[in-house]
């Protein structure tokens, strides 16, 4: 393959657990937001919980537990549309 040809950009790889994760690997969070909250320690940061909004491979269940994040309340992340895609509903909250 010519350069120009070459691959470029970040590939999707295997799901790992996350003890199993080595410190300087990327990781990618796919969530549907279902809770905003500021952070009781720090009125800098808020908590976001979310739970996994992209299903699994065909015949296994979504992980549905949820992810808890605590980040500075200015801090950007990158959000998506679904397009021609199911995605995993978001659980019932109580």
């Amino acid at each position: 393959m010519t350069e120009e040809h070459q691959p470029y950009g970040l590939m999707f790889s295997e799901a790992r657990p996350a003890a199993e994760l080595d410190a300087g690997q990327i990781v990618v969070l796919d969530g549907h937001v279902v809770e905003v909250t500021p952070d009781p320690a720090d009125p800098d940061r808020v908590r976001l919980v979310l739970v996994p909004a992209l299903g699994p491979p065909p015949g296994r269940s979504p992980d549905q537990r949820a992810i808890e994040l605590t980040c500075p309340r200015d801090m950007v992340f990158g959000t998506a549309l679904p397009h021609n895609l199911d995605l995993a509903p978001p659980p019932a909250r109580s």
